[in-house]
């Protein structure tokens, strides 16, 4: 079998959708089926990293990409309110006001798009630039290398409408995947005019697939009930060949958080908590640390915990490579998720948690009770979802208990047969399967 893949995210970009399209392509190839990969030409952007291919260079296809909106007006105002705030914000006004000084950035590019919709994950995003030299590209694989199926990768949306473009020129099967929502997607929401336009346009793009992937069961709800159509769930999961080196465990108590900041992702409970230790006497600077690895807010931590007092206890670094990221993970006592606790984040099945989970290490979540992230902690048995810092403080004196006799997984008993079933392997498996329905005409 052979099958077009085209993902505007691919090596060398470091990001989750990079590293979701790498390790697919890389176990799909393992299983036989031969696929080639469509994506952007990073050579134009900057957000590089070690992240490399798993699959040889002579499938892999690059179509120009220019960031037309990278100066614009909208982005300058916004670099410059920004720099305001990174100036004046103190964490004291923050906490009192319960928001991240910085995320008010954040609010106000929300309030822009309904106006002015520029965005990665809706339309008109601003990766579309690369349709014409992306649509040639792939006609001339189409024509030449016998292609079973397309498969597209969204966001954002301009693969999706590649896929549609493409299938309705050939005639091919077309998977259709969604690692977050479309015109449902609740962190860039817009009037209600242009929410209605924009949901027709995306059933219309969507007519012809044959089938539509996911990476969460709430996710799938909504995808199914808007386009009528076979949905299924490819989790994101993690590559165990990645987590393979033996790290010895710090020697401090150390709490690591890796990745981004955002304005549903608040730290705020776990430094309450921790001032709460502190004043107790169960933590101090000699033998515990917080370190938060790869965020882009590290005056607003750094003034957070100067606000609770913990501050020479907190680490903050900037952006790591993947493996400097596993290794630190690895490495630490505890890991730290943040996620939103609100409704809309009940279905987030972030990438992160399942890097998580293959360290091996524990897992504190503040993130919503009864979200997918809870219901995963609960039946892999290694961690929890503690929100309210009262709550933390009890769970973390617990842990500081077990840590100093020694039990370095603090009574959890991890389902090790449940972590390995989301490998990257059995989740690519589970699209190749996907595919074999589809040619077999199971679909």
């Amino acid at each position: 079998m052979k099958i077009l893949y085209l993902s505007f995210f691919f090596a060398p970009l470091n990001s989750m959708a990079s590293l979701r399209a790498i390790k697919q392509t890389k176990y799909l190839f393992k299983s036989g089926i031969i696929t080639y990969v469509l994506t952007s030409d990073f050579r134009l952007m900057h957000n590089c990293s070690n992240l490399k291919p798993e699959i040889p260079d002579k499938y892999i296809y690059r179509a120009k990409y220019y960031d037309i909106f990278k100066n614009s007006l909208i982005n300058q105002i916004s670099h410059k309110i920004k720099e305001r705030y990174q100036a004046s914000s103190s964490a004291s006004l923050c906490h009192k006001r319960n928001e991240l000084p910085l995320f008010r950035v954040e609010r106000i590019k929300h309030f822009w798009s309904n106006f002015i919709p520029i965005s990665f994950v809706r339309m008109p995003d601003r990766t579309f630039t690369w349709i014409p030299s992306a649509y040639r590209i792939a006609r001339h694989i189409l024509n030449t290398k016998d292609v079973d199926i397309i498969f597209t990768s969204s966001p954002p949306p301009s693969a999706s409408i590649l896929g549609s473009f493409l299938q309705r020129k050939t005639g091919l099967p077309w998977v259709a995947e969604f690692r977050d929502l479309w015109s449902l997607n609740s962190l860039e929401k817009r009037i209600l005019i242009i929410d209605l336009a924009e949901r027709l346009i995306e059933r219309q793009v969507l007519k012809n697939a044959a089938a539509l992937v996911t990476v969460s069961e709430k996710l799938r709800h909504h995808l199914e009930l808007l386009h009528k159509k076979p949905t299924y769930v490819v989790y994101n999961g993690f590559d165990p060949e990645d987590f393979a080196d033996n790290i010895p465990l710090l020697k401090e108590f150390t709490i690591t958080y890796t990745g981004s900041l955002s304005s549903k992702r608040d730290p705020s409970p776990l430094f309450h908590a921790l001032s709460i230790l502190r004043k107790s006497g169960y933590i101090s600077k000699d033998f515990f640390r917080l370190r938060f690895i790869g965020t882009r807010y590290e005056e607003y931590i750094t003034n957070l915990a100067k606000y609770y007092k913990i501050e020479d206890m907190v680490e903050v670094y900037g952006r790591v490579n993947y493996k400097r990221s596993i290794r630190a993970q690895k490495e630490s006592t505890l890991l730290l998720l943040l996620e939103g606790m609100d409704p809309e984040s009940k279905g987030v099945l972030t990438g992160k948690i399942f890097e998580y989970i293959a360290s091996g290490r524990p897992v504190l979540a503040i993130c919503h009770e009864r979200g997918e992230i809870a219901q995963l902690l609960q039946k892999c048995r290694i961690g929890a979802v503690v929100n309210q810092p009262s709550q933390i403080a009890t769970f973390l004196i617990k842990c500081l208990n077990r840590f100093r006799q020694g039990d370095f997984y603090f009574g959890f008993h991890v389902n090790q047969q449940e972590i390995d079933r989301y490998s990257r392997k059995n989740q690519s498996d589970t699209l190749a399967n996907i595919f074999q329905k589809l040619t077999n005409g199971d679909i």
